[in-house]
């Protein structure tokens, strides 16, 4: 009798489990609401906002096992296991690459692939500098430097995925902003220095950014019964500027480096939204949060694909 108890108490537990994880992908969710080859709607996710804007800045990365510190790096692995990878990738860049990494681990993952992280905050690979102090500005050449010598130790690493933000005025004060053609010549020099084991290149173009008083608004519009999406859009002129580095693929070898541009899945022709398909898109005002990042796995995989 204690063992059927036991066995049905188990189905439960089980029924229970895979009830709740269809419940927590439901259709639409996320990314896929603006899937330009499938336009797809759900009604139910109209006033739904996961995670929570206060949760948001909280929730941690997908795993990154840390490996030996070199210098200045601080990579760390991830994906599938090194015994079992069946190549190998590196994402390389500013803390706008980092927040690429859960949508990189799905695909890791589900390629038999090894990823390593490479990235330090403020520090995208460009020979046109942000203004910081003289000591913070000499650490980041130094890291880039170190980044392409890691990368020339290590040719199994055959791609390697490029983000970094798109800079503003405020980036570069008390200095002039660089014309936009120099900002994207910067880029084009610093590639030069990636070693030839790097037989692929993608650069993902820059993720739009939010206002300060967006997350406000988003709680606003929740707590009012109004979409928040729509209710909190910002100008697409104005979150997503032209991206140097996005306009810098153009003036490179095609056949090495090649753009991944989502930009569809967080913005319409006009508007680009805080929430999409019932997920937060941002955790501050121009990071992306985990859950966007998940969802945005296949799409990222696909336009992978596109290149091959």
């Amino acid at each position: 009798m204690i063992t059927r108890c036991v066995l049905l108490v188990a189905c439960a537990v089980a029924l229970s489990l895979v009830s709740s994880a269809s419940a927590a992908t439901p259709r639409c969710f996320g990314a896929a609401a603006r899937d330009p080859e499938r336009p797809c709607t759900n009604p139910k996710l109209r006033l739904k906002v996961e995670p929570t804007v206060r949760q948001a800045p909280l929730v941690r990365g997908t795993p990154c096992a840390r490996l030996p510190v070199e210098g200045l790096l601080s990579p760390c692995g991830f994906g599938v296991a090194d015994a079992s990878a069946q190549g190998y990738f590196a994402l390389l860049g500013d803390s706008h690459a980092a927040h690429w990494r859960p949508a990189l681990q799905t695909l890791a993952r589900k390629e038999h692939l090894r990823g390593v992280q490479l990235t330090r905050n403020g520090c995208s690979l460009t020979t046109v500098p942000l203004a910081a102090p003289e000591a913070v500005r000499a650490d980041c050449e130094n890291w880039k430097a170190q980044a392409m010598s890691w990368l020339t130790r290590h040719p199994e690493v055959t791609t390697v995925f490029l983000a970094q933000k798109t800079p503003d005025p405020d980036d570069f004060l008390p200095d002039p902003v660089p014309v936009f053609s120099a900002q994207v010549s910067g880029y084009v020099e610093a590639w030069k220095w990636l070693p030839a084991s790097v037989q692929h290149v993608h650069v993902i173009h820059d993720n739009p950014s939010m206002r300060t008083s967006t997350m406000a608004c988003v709680s606003r519009a929740l707590k009012r019964k109004r979409a928040p999406g729509p209710a909190c859009a910002v100008p697409r002129a104005t979150a997503l500027p032209p991206d140097p580095a996005a306009a810098a693929v153009a003036q490179t070898d095609p056949g090495r480096f090649g753009l991944i541009d989502l930009s569809p899945f967080f913005c319409d022709a006009k508007s680009c939204y805080p929430v999409v398909g019932g997920v937060l898109v941002h955790k501050d005002v121009n990071h992306i949060t985990r859950r966007f990042a998940e969802t945005l796995a296949p799409f990222l995989e696909r336009a992978v694909a596109g290149r091959a």
